[in-house]
C-alpha cells in the first residue's frame, strides 16, 4: 500500500528564478488556493477530526483545537508529524480537532477559539476541564510538539536534509515513525 499523500506535498518548495515568466509568478498563489481546497479532505484521509466552528469541547478532558495556515510549509510539516505520531496512539487523535485558518476573518476564527486575537500561526485552543487557554505561533507549535511527543527539532530535521522524507517514509513502511520523541 503506497504511503498517504503528505500535507507538505500540498505546496511546492521550489523557488522562482530571477528570469521567471509572468506565469511562474502566478504559481504560488494558485498552489496556495489548491492547498486550501484540498486540506479538509486530506485531514479526513489522515484520520483527523475536522473542527467545527462553535462546537463545544468535550467536558472533563484535555482537548486541542489547532488552526493551521495552509500556505505555510512549516505548519504542513507539523501536520505530517502529527499524522505519523498519532498512528501509533490513535486514542490521542480523539483529543485533537484541526481546521484551516485560510481566509477566516477574526470573528470567524473566534468561533473556533473564542477570544483569540492571533498575530502569528498556528493557533491553538486548549480546553482543560472546560477552561480555555489560547496560544499562537511559537507557543502553540511547541505545546503541540510537547503534548503529542513529537521530536523537538522537527523543523530543523525537515528543512535541512534532502533525504529526510525518504527516510521518514521508510520508517512509516516499517511500522515505525520518525517524528516521535524517544525518551
Amino acid at each position: 500500500m503506497p504511503p498517504m499523500q503528505r500535507f507538505a506535498s500540498l505546496l511546492s518548495t521550489s523557488l522562482i528564478a530571477h528570469d521567471a515568466t509572468q506565469e511562474d509568478w502566478k504559481r504560488p498563489g494558485r498552489e496556495q488556493r489548491q492547498a486550501e481546497a484540498a486540506f479538509p479532505s486530506l485531514l479526513q484521509t489522515h484520520g483527523f477530526r475536522v473542527a467545527e466552528p462553535g462546537a463545544a469541547p468535550p467536558a472533563n478532558v484535555h482537548h486541542f483545537v489547532l488552526g493551521i495556515a495552509t500556505w505555510s510549509v512549516r505548519e504542513l510539516i507539523l501536520m505530517d508529524a502529527l499524522s505519523l505520531a498519532l498512528k501509533s496512539t490513535p486514542e490521542r487523535l480523539e483529543r485533537l480537532s484541526v481546521f484551516s485558518i485560510g481566509r477566516l476573518t477574526l470573528a470567524q476564527l473566534q468561533r473556533f477559539i473564542p477570544g483569540i486575537e492571533p498575530v502569528t500561526t498556528p493557533v491553538l485552543g486548549l480546553w482543560l476541564s472546560g477552561a480555555l487557554s489560547a496560544l499562537e505561533g511559537f507557543n502553540a507549535r511547541h505545546r503541540i510538539i510537547h503534548e503529542f511527543h513529537l521530536h523537538p527539532h522537527l523543523d530543523e530535521l525537515a528543512t535541512r536534509d534532502a533525504g529526510f522524507w525518504k527516510r521518514v517514509e521508510a520508517l512509516q513502511t516499517a511500522g515505525k515513525t520518525g517524528f516521535v520523541r524517544r525518551d
